[in-house]
């Protein structure tokens, strides 16, 4: 490895850590000659200057509201009062805010060179370091090793809001303390010196405990990581630093993996870290975060040319947006993210720092674009924070580049059609529309796999609708609840199917672990374009493996079908088979909303109130139930106000409506076509703490489609459409298309302004399979097409994956080079 230091620069020059000495006179001119530079350095230098102290009582007042034990009368430095996992605000707020308030200060006597500055870091400093010094470290066995100082059993938070802070501080106004600067002692009351050896017992300690503590093979690592990098960093001796950065670097403990380690999950440009959305984002946004400072020191590393994967990754949460900006809620996901555009600097700085030209273009274009369009204002200075991630605000002066290069402004980022995230099993499909996008646009996630943070889901489903995500998955709930373990993490919390009561996980995260969701067939293909601008689908499969009764097969066909530029729905086929005696099988779904109305031949369904319905497969385990290791399979337990209707093979229209959104009332109406023998159970469902407000507080409804056999030559087959106010659903009527009791296909009828739309769409299990039905003048030979006629008249054909598709007189042949074909007439 290039060693960090072949000169003695960094063993003698402060600061370093995010300011060099080169680096003050380029930030000094930026801030004379950018307006938005100005802007935030003079925001900066007033949120410092009201907490520099005027007077001795001032400084007395900063350093009291630290937590520790004051009011101890000996001779020793006052200890942290220890602090608990959770629940601590009163003690750990004054701490982390006054750290940051440090670093403010810091930044400013760098910059400015006053003392002032300086007297307010340096004390915060002294006394955290003296406090710390007088604390003992949490003693082994703790949970999973998570072991802290502060903190005692929670090594994970302390590392990041209070660890990777002091010495920071520490960098910034080391000159000040080694020309003999006095701090305060408020235990003595008086002036003193800096104590240098408390300092460094201090940084060496944070830097082992990094080695020491928490998981690997996960996102724990790398949020621990600004804390191992900045307290080596603040290591005087230069070998000793050395040994802790190679291991942020490239060597891996028992406790902690290196960015090498780390970057093998960014193996393809797009790659994503492969967990949940939250922890993956964080995870990119550390790594290139830490790999921009240590390049800034060591230019010869050059990380970003090393890992340019980690920065590319910014670029994939964009494609995964619905079109109202939320995300999917894969796993332990929250719907909404607050956008942090500095990472985009970052990728930006990296890519400068690195020469990388491509990377250069891409995200020189992307800031320009967010500047332009107002998403990203370079003038704003981020806030402090009480949140648990490190103090970064200050780097947003000190790191962006002036010039933005001469690219042109990129058109708004070009989103895929189709987009799959492999470790989650995930696959996106969306339908834009031009007509006011986040209103009229189209799009659906299907999905499940195996990973940390992830859910045991099967095939589990979202779909978008009128602005908001409407169809939904369960998300991230309260850690460590009842209900967010045997709940939201199980197949009960999805927009999936459960067999025989029983669909289960075994092994992998937690004993979360299922099958991963595999494609069949798709188009457009991933990241291609599609051969219309009409129609996409996606067939998927999932082996139910661990099912406690028997295993069992699942496949699901979700198409996104266009109407016009204001109108489309979805369509939702769902095969499952088992080989259990009595197998019988359960579609579920849920939908933001406040009621669930239930119709028949436009007359309202009679329920029964059906409490025992939703049962665990083994009810004992509600007692039995262990943390993160057994669990409640499948979850549906939780389910109230359980009422189910009678046996039917009708057509039934069940409607739910939302009350509560700025565009309400707002509705989703299924059509469950007709020609499968089930029951319609509704139920309210627990509330999803992790999607937006207002519908995070209410519980949701939902209902459950039971058929007692085999689901799989003759499928659950229900379309889905969207519609608000006193507008009414496209859709008129559906039926199925069968073949010697076997499903072939769904007649779609619909009205769209004054037109009667009739679309036969035509789905098969593989692409080989003959469909002909001579009284409709239909023949087909592929999986998936559609046959769309307005006023009774061929508009278009579409082979979405086949070789030929005939209506009447019309034949669509698909070319030997590829499996879809698209015609109008």
């Amino acid at each position: 490895m290039t060693s960090l230091y072949s000169t003695k620069l960094l063993a003698t020059e402060r600061p370093l850590i995010w300011l060099t000495a080169k680096e003050k006179s380029i930030v000094l001119k930026k801030i004379e000659t950018e307006q938005w530079a100005k802007e935030r350095f003079l925001a900066l230098k007033k949120r410092a200057d009201d907490f520099v102290p005027t007077s001795v009582d001032e400084r007395v007042e900063n350093i009291k509201r630290l937590p520790l034990s004051w009011q101890e009368k000996t001779n020793k430095f006052p200890a942290f009062i220890v602090q608990k996992n959770v629940g601590n605000n009163e003690l750990r707020n004054p701490l982390q805010l006054s750290l940051q308030a440090a670093i403010d200060c810091g930044v400013m006597y760098a910059l400015i060179g006053e003392d002032k500055y300086a007297h307010c870091a340096a004390d915060i400093l002294y006394t955290v370091v003296q406090g710390l010094n007088s604390t003992e470290i949490g003693i082994q066995p703790v949970h999973l090793n998570n072991r802290g100082w502060i903190i005692p059993k929670n090594h994970l938070l302390e590392s990041r809001i209070y660890a990777a802070q002091i010495p920071l501080i520490y960098d910034f106004v080391y000159n000040y303390l080694k020309k003999g600067g006095k701090v305060y002692d408020a235990h003595q009351n008086k002036f003193t010196v800096f104590d240098f050896s408390a300092a460094q017992h201090v940084f060496t300690t944070y830097a082992q405990l990094a080695l020491d503590s928490g998981l690997i093979d996960n996102n724990w690592p790398i949020l621990e990581s600004s804390s191992l990098v900045h307290n080596a960093l603040a290591i005087d001796d230069e070998h000793l630093r050395q040994h802790y950065l190679e291991h942020y670097l490239t060597l891996d403990t028992a406790h902690q993996d290196s960015l090498s380690k780390v970057a093998k999950n960014y193996v393809k440009a797009g790659d994503i870290w492969p967990e949940s959305l939250g922890y993956a984002m964080h995870v990119g946004y550390f790594s290139l975060y830490l790999m921009n400072l240590i390049d800034r020191i060591e230019p010869s590393l050059q990380l970003g040319n090393k890992y340019p994967n980690i920065s590319s990754a910014l670029l994939t949460y964009e494609q995964l947006r619905f079109p109202n900006g939320d995300y999917p809620a894969f796993g332990d996901s929250h719907r909404s993210h607050q956008d942090n555009y500095f990472e985009y600097e970052l990728a930006y700085k990296s890519a400068v720092l690195n020469n990388n030209k491509a990377l250069i273009t891409k995200f020189a274009s992307r800031l320009k674009q967010l500047i332009k369009t107002g998403q990203y204002d370079r003038s704003t200075l981020l806030p402090r924070h009480t949140s648990a991630k490190p103090y970064f605000a200050p780097l947003a002066l000190l790191w962006p580049e002036t010039e933005l290069g001469e690219q042109k402004i990129d058109t708004p980022l070009n989103v895929y059609n189709t987009v799959h995230i492999p470790f989650a099993g995930l696959f996106i499909q969306r339908n834009l529309s031009s007509d006011d996008p986040v209103q009229n646009s189209l799009m659906a996630t299907i999905g499940g796999g195996s990973y940390v943070h992830g859910h045991a889901s099967g095939i589990d489903m979202e779909l978008y609708g009128q602005g908001h995500v409407l169809g939904l998955e369960s998300g991230k709930g309260a850690y460590p609840t009842n209900v967010h373990q045997n709940y939201n993490r199980l197949f009960a919390g999805h927009n999936t199917v459960i067999s025989n009561g029983a669909s289960a996980s075994k092994g992998g995260w937690l004993q979360l672990a299922t099958n991963p969701v595999e494609k069949v067939v798709m188009e457009p293909e991933i990241n291609a374009n599609p051969i219309s601008d009409k129609y996409s689908f996606i067939t998927a499969r999932f082996y139910d493996e661990y099912n406690l009764v028997k295993p069992a097969y699942h496949q699901r066909t979700t198409a996104v079908i266009r109407l016009s530029d204001q109108l489309g729905y979805y369509l939702d086929i769902f095969r499952a088979r088992s080989e259990a005696e009595n197998q019988y099988h359960d579609y579920l779904y849920r939908n933001l909303g406040d009621s669930l109305d239930v119709a028949t031949d436009g007359q309202t369904i009679k329920f029964h109130s059906d409490k025992n319905r939703f049962q665990p497969f083994d009810p004992s385990m509600i007692d039995k139930w262990t943390h993160d290791r057994n669990f409640v399979h499948p979850g549906w337990h939780f389910l109230k106000n359980v009422n189910t209707s009678s046996k039917t093979a009708k057509s039934l229209t069940a409607t739910f409506t939302a009350h509560k959104f700025l565009n309400s009332p707002v509705m989703m109406q299924s059509t469950i076509v007709a020609g499968l023998e089930l029951t319609l159970s509704t139920a309210i469902a627990p509330k999803i703490k992790s999607e937006d407000p207002p519908y995070n507080k209410h519980e949701i409804p939902m209902m459950v489609l039971r058929h007692e056999g085999d689901a799989w030559l003759n499928p659950f087959v229900l379309t889905f459409e969207s519609y608000q106010g006193v507008e009414q659903p496209a859709i008129q009527s559906t039926s199925r298309l069968m073949h010697n009791d076997v499903f072939k296909g769904v007649k779609v009828v619909s009205k769209v302004g004054i037109s009667n739309v009739t679309q036969y769409i035509l789905i098969q299990e593989n692409s080989s399979q003959h469909y002909e039905n001579k009284e409709l003048g239909i023949s087909f030979i592929g999986s998936f097409g559609v046959i769309t006629l307005k006023n009774n008249k061929l508009t278009d054909l579409y082979i979405g994956s086949g070789t030929q598709l005939s209506f009447r007189d019309s034949l669509l042949k698909v070319e030997s080079t590829s499996s879809s074909a698209y015609k109008t007439y």
